[in-house]
């Protein structure tokens, strides 16, 4: 079966073997005549060390057509952090097949429970940055929105690691704030109002305190949406039960008693744009 075919070419890629075990497996591919397949050449070559040769008989086979080879072809590049590699696709093919897969969710919620919601989770950067980053990306969020219920930016600030996203003095508040803002409004000024309201940012709870999970939370609500959600990968979620104590400061528009202390930011100046 060709899955089954696929699987073991995986395990022959990514589990230490010696000569012994790949002979008797290259016998058994042999017999099969699947020894041309691209992802054959490529387990063999990597299995031996050859990791180059593999990565050229991955991006043959992706460039040829050959959809199962995009997934080993993505595991190397995590693997050796060669991202390059993905570079075979345009974005505008990235985006189709991204497009394909959420088409094909929506069409059986549809049929088997349109009461369920649909939602995807995409990079922050492509509310600073559209047309640079989802050449790189192929997340054409734009292009997806109308397809989902719900739109979730991944706005963790310990992913923006240069200084130039945060400066003291010119932004608001604090780091953790003015990132998870930032990338908010300019996620609403991409999708409009027909979209915006599909928002429901993803926000960092690993790394922080108290002050950190008040000020993300501070920034959803300052940018005009009522929903979150809080990720740490060690389920750790101490900070966030602390921040959300203070029930006042959820605003009357998300049913809470109002702010307080809350002061809208103002238009952020980009040269060339006004968000």
């Amino acid at each position: 079966a060709p899955l089954a075919s696929e699987a073991l070419a995986s395990a022959l890629a990514w589990i230490p073997s010696d000569d012994a075990v790949r002979t008797k497996i290259r016998a058994v591919v042999e017999a099969r005549d699947e020894s041309e397949l691209a992802r054959w050449k490529a387990a063999f070559a990597r299995a031996e060390g050859r990791r180059d040769e593999a990565k050229a008989a991955l991006l043959a086979a992706v460039r040829s057509g050959e959809s199962s080879a995009a997934r080993p072809l993505l595991d190397g590049a995590l693997e050796d952090h060669d991202f390059g590699a993905l570079g075979v696709y345009s974005g505008q093919q990235k985006a189709d097949h991204v497009e394909t897969f959420i088409k094909a969710m929506r069409a059986s919620i549809d049929r088997c429970n349109p009461s369920t919601k649909l939602g995807i989770s995409t990079f922050a950067i492509l509310g600073w940055d559209y047309a640079r980053n989802v050449e790189t990306l192929g997340q054409d969020v734009v292009r997806f929105a109308p397809l989902v219920d719900v739109i979730s930016p991944m706005a963790y600030p310990a992913t923006f690691t240069s200084p130039e996203y945060y400066i003291p003095g010119k932004n608001p508040r604090s780091r953790m704030y003015w990132l998870v803002y930032r990338t908010l409004t300019g996620y609403q000024k991409l999708l409009g109002p027909e979209d915006s309201h599909k928002l429901r940012p993803w926000i960092q709870g690993y790394g922080v305190v108290k002050k950190d999970m008040r000020d993300q939370i501070d920034a959803v609500y300052d940018a005009g949406l009522c929903g979150y959600q809080v990720w740490n990968a060690g389920n750790n979620y101490k900070p966030v039960y602390v921040a959300l104590k203070d029930e006042h400061s959820r605003p009357e528009a998300c049913g809470g008693t109002g702010r307080l202390d809350a002061v809208p930011p103002g238009p952020v100046e980009i040269p060339g744009m006004n968000w």
